[in-house]
């Protein structure tokens, strides 16, 4: 049914295009690292080259996010990224955020991405894509090597659903273009790689008129409430529409779903999927009710966070890595009375990394009051506590880390992960 769209999506179904995040957008904005682009020596870009290709995850991960600011004006960093999405070595769960940070490429780094293409084997082509058309119209001289692909006898309709809305996304399509979009999606394999696309490559300003009656025509009717907000909502996420309108309804899904979930309970194997889903539409879309969507997220979640159940909504990752206040509520959160919150906001600051370095003191009181005859629960938050420090503590930092870890007494796991977290920020930053 149409209203599981949004949690399905989130929660990694149906993996058409390679994907998972979130972190590039249309244009260049305050950057994950404390340093800004201008300022960057050739030393730092090579440490993150190196960081990037290292066969830790977390390591890579790191760089990763360190390196979003630097894309737009480092061709080199760019080259780096292309790369790695080449490498067997990196981890799978790092291609979308490697492709939402080649997202924010423009420029010489943008042509970088365009020359890839051109060059790409069919199964790196498919990741490439997705990173011209979160580049946008600044992509747009990748339009005759998409076109040239559409007329290959061989492409199939997911690969020709995904080139067309790419296409769309620079600003490169005709009105017979329109037309062919539109009654695409009368068939199931083209509407299916067009929605996921269009998550992945948005926003899509261009979907309005004849093409987006088209689209919600192919979805059905909405005959019940929880169906028309549903689809309300997943518009307004494919457009990036964030008016008065599009920010009520997803406070009207966001709170059906959690009437819903108090009901019905989990509704997945890592908890409410509709409330997690919806939670963070609704805190990436409105400020005023951010707190209190994430946590209901948090305390619906069980189970550690993966990047591919973030990177289906790439404007929430965006918001994640750009929107200083989105962090800064994570960071609250680590906080919370409610053990459990607490700790799925420590696990959730792992993806959001640097930019939520103000969370650092919080994790290392929690790692510091540990003693053993503490809850399984609390035992559980300083755990995650020391993991996240790996991925927002700044190198300042690691000296009160590595005490910290020598503390007598300390638990073997803390330790370990304390240790693990220093190699990460050391080789990483």
């Amino acid at each position: 049914m149409l209203h599981t769209l949004l949690a399905l999506l989130l929660l990694g179904a149906t993996l058409l295009l390679l994907a998972t995040p979130g972190c590039g957008r249309n244009s260049a904005g305050e950057g994950a690292s404390a340093i800004k682009p201008g300022l960057v020596t050739l030393k730092r870009v090579e440490k993150i080259e190196k960081a990037m290709a290292s066969e830790d995850p977390w390591v890579s991960r790191r760089a990763l996010l360190e390196a979003l600011p630097l894309v737009a004006a480092q061709p080199r960093v760019t080259r780096s990224i292309l790369h790695g999405l080449r490498s067997a070595r990196l981890d799978k769960d790092l291609h979308m955020l490697s492709v939402l940070v080649l997202g924010n490429a423009r420029g010489q780094s943008a042509e970088e991405v365009i020359r890839e293409y051109a060059v790409a084997s069919p199964d790196e082509r498919s990741l490439i894509l997705l990173a011209l058309g979160r580049i946008g119209g600044e992509a747009a001289g990748a339009a005759p090597f998409l076109r040239k692909r559409l007329v290959d006898p061989q492409i199939v309709v997911g690969e020709r659903a995904a080139i067309m809305i790419v296409l769309a996304r620079m600003g490169q399509v005709s009105p017979q273009d329109m037309d062919e979009i539109a009654q695409g999606f009368a068939q199931k394999d083209f509407l299916d790689a067009a929605i996921e696309t269009m998550f992945l490559v948005g926003p899509n300003d261009w979907l309005r008129g004849h093409v987006e009656s088209a689209l919600t025509g192919a979805w059905g009717a909405s005959d019940d409430e929880e169906s028309r907000l549903c689809m309300m909502a997943t518009l307004s996420l494919l457009k990036g529409t964030n008016d008065k309108d599009a920010i009520l309804t997803a406070r009207q899904y966001f709170e059906l779903q959690c009437k819903k979930f108090q009901v019905e309970g989990p509704t997945h194997a890592r908890g409410g999927g509709g409330v997690i889903a919806s939670g963070l539409l609704l805190a990436a879309q409105d400020p005023e009710r951010r707190h209190d969507a994430l946590r209901a997220v948090f305390a619906t979640h069980y189970g550690t966070w993966l990047s591919r159940d973030l990177f289906w909504l790439p404007e929430v990752c965006i918001s994640m890595a750009r929107d200083v206040g989105f962090a800064k509520e994570v960071v609250s959160l680590v906080s919370d009375p409610d053990p459990h919150v607490a700790t799925e906001a420590a696990y959730f600051l792992q993806l959001i990394g640097p930019p939520a370095r103000a969370a650092t003191p919080e994790l290392l009181r929690l790692v510091g009051a540990a003693n053993a005859a503490e809850s399984q629960e609390m035992k559980d938050l300083r755990l995650a506590a020391a993991q996240a420090l790996g991925m927002v503590a700044m190198p300042a930092e690691v000296p009160t880390i590595r005490e910290l870890s020598l503390k007598l007494g300390l638990p073997p796991n803390l330790k370990r992960a304390l240790d693990d977290s220093v190699r990460v920020i050391e080789l990483g930053v």
